[in-house]
């Protein structure tokens, strides 16, 4: 039998990286299935991962916000959370290029910032896609979206790697 009480004790903090790892580990595992034919290889399953990687990177950015002394943000915005932590961590060691923040290319300063503060009107969109099949009004997602689930794996296992080095580096500050 598994039991919460494990989870007892610890600081905020701590829960939030060991949640983190914990999503991370089941997007590698399903991830790994999948490639092998163990998990279904459809979109509605892909899914589940892509929402897996996204909340350990979510709560990996407030494992760090938190142990810096700030107030853990409740939102799931992505890019928002990497600029907190980034102004927590402004040292190049702890900089980091995550998923699930779109990238504007070719495009001017002036539009960029017009098109992040489109995005930041509807904040959880890259959080809500990973669970839902539809956006908050209803509407089915714009465009096609592909999944592959060794670039997933790879992922899941990079971000690993990266978040206990840099927890390291964190609780040594």
């Amino acid at each position: 039998m598994i039991i919460s009480s494990e989870m007892a004790g610890h600081s905020e903090a701590d829960l939030h990286y060991a949640l983190c790892v914990a999503n991370l580990e089941g997007a590698q595992r399903l991830s790994k299935d999948m490639i092998i034919g163990g998990f279904s290889a459809s979109f509605s399953h892909a899914t589940v991962i892509i929402s897996l990687v996204h909340h350990g990177v979510e709560l990996f950015l407030k494992y760090a916000i938190s142990k810096s002394g700030k107030k853990t943000p409740t939102h799931h915005y992505i890019r928002g959370l990497l600029k907190e932590y980034m102004a927590a961590y402004p040292d190049e060691r702890f900089r980091l290029d995550l998923p699930f923040i779109t990238q504007y290319l070719g495009y001017s300063e002036e539009k960029i910032n017009e098109l992040i503060k489109k995005e930041e009107i509807c904040k959880n969109q890259t959080d809500q896609m990973g669970r839902y099949h539809c956006d908050q009004y209803g509407k089915p997602w714009e465009g096609t979206h592909a999944f592959t689930p060794e670039y997933f794996l790879a992922e899941a296992e990079f971000l690993i790697s990266r978040f206990a080095t840099l927890r390291s580096q964190i609780d040594s500050v």
